[in-house]
């Protein structure tokens, strides 16, 4: 038997009645970016290539973290380059960021270890 608080929810209180939303949707999610595969690469994209905002603290973080381990990368902000927004929203309907490509291979979220292992296989 599956443990029925395994999974976040969001739980709401309106007029005295408690709903439980959000427990379906975190599933089909989750299921739906693991399944999800590569759309479309922006032809420039090989290298490193981050999309992102300057609002974004994920995006930040990988930036100083990319920095910090001396990888060679080219940020694309998404408000201001409408090519990098659409390519954005091509790659997660929820317009996810930060992402990250290292040659063709499209990267979801906050994940420099992952980055950095395939920008390392790159050069050997």
């Amino acid at each position: 038997m599956k443990d029925p608080f395994r999974h976040p929810a969001t739980i709401l209180v309106v007029a005295g009645a408690t709903v439980v939303v959000g427990v379906a949707v975190a599933r089909s999610r989750r299921k739906r970016l693991k399944n999800r595969k590569p759309k479309k690469v922006l032809p420039e994209a090989s290298g490193v290539h981050l999309y992102g905002a300057q609002w974004c603290p994920a995006c930040m973080k990988l930036k100083e973290d990319l920095d910090d381990r001396e990888i060679p990368f080219t940020f694309h902000d998404i408000d201001t380059d409408t090519k990098a927004d659409t390519f954005v929203m091509q790659q997660s309907d929820e317009g996810i960021i930060p992402v990250t490509t290292v040659n063709g291979t499209v990267f979801m979220g906050y994940t420099p270890d992952e980055i950095e292992n395939a920008y390392r296989s790159l050069l050997t």
